[in-house]
């Protein structure tokens, strides 16, 4: 009797190793992909940031030449007048 219990004891034990061992690589798997989405949102900021830096680049550049526009038909105005 002693002898099934000690087999089922050690049963046991390589039961619960087996699951502590899938607990921690299922941890480790979260803690993988938590920190793989954090850098996915992280390049995802720097891309949007990059586009907004392109995009207000454009617009100034765009003002920029509507203002040249705006002052060369102001001179040449002032010059037919």
């Amino acid at each position: 009797m002693a002898e099934v219990k000690m087999e089922l004891m050690d049963l046991a034990i390589e039961d619960m190793q087996f699951l502590l061992q899938d607990l921690m690589e299922a941890e480790t798997f979260s803690n993988e992909e938590a920190v793989r989405l954090k850098m996915i949102e992280e390049c995802n900021s720097v891309e949007i940031s990059k586009k907004l830096l392109v995009k207000t680049h454009d617009l100034q550049t765009s003002l920029r030449m509507e203002q040249t526009d705006v002052k060369q038909m102001a001179l040449i105005w002032n010059q037919e007048e």
